[in-house]
């Protein structure tokens, strides 16, 4: 592996190191800190591509777009969710599309494109069996229906 200046050991606890950020920045905005959750996504995010990380990218820009979402800013959580699907596409890291698609649906809420992207989130999670995330899926789905 080509780590160019950087040794493996600095990519070896950067990458570790920049998760545990974004983990940290989810807790927050989970507990309703919107603002501190997203400076430290940002952060992580930094610290990625400081280590030309491509995994855990789509990840934490979901995150950090679901901080925005919290936080009134839709234009900058969907140029994150950009950014995630371009990341996707880039490093192949499909397994978490179908939140992006969820996330994306979420911002764009209540427009018909948003049930478009939570329908898609919900396909693409059944494909992926991934039972969690397709039931997260659904209930973004069914709030739209309230």
């Amino acid at each position: 592996l080509n780590f160019g200046s950087r040794s493996y050991d600095s990519y070896a606890l950067g990458f570790p190191r920049a998760c545990a950020r974004v983990l940290r920045g989810e807790a927050s905005i989970a507990a309703g800190r919107y603002e501190h959750g997203l400076v430290e996504v940002e952060r992580a995010l930094s610290e990625l591509n400081e280590i030309h990380a491509g995994l855990g990218q789509p990840w934490a820009l979901t995150i950090a777009a679901s901080g925005c979402e919290r936080l009134g800013r839709r234009d900058e959580g969907l140029q994150k969710i950009a950014a995630a699907f371009a990341a996707i596409e880039r490093h192949g890291e499909r397994h978490w599309e179908a939140e992006v698609w969820r996330i994306k649906g979420e911002l764009l809420w209540p427009s018909a494109e948003a049930r478009t992207c939570l329908q898609h989130a919900a396909e693409s999670e059944a494909q992926q069996s991934a039972g969690s995330l397709r039931a997260r899926a659904l209930a973004s789905l069914a709030s739209l229906d309230r």
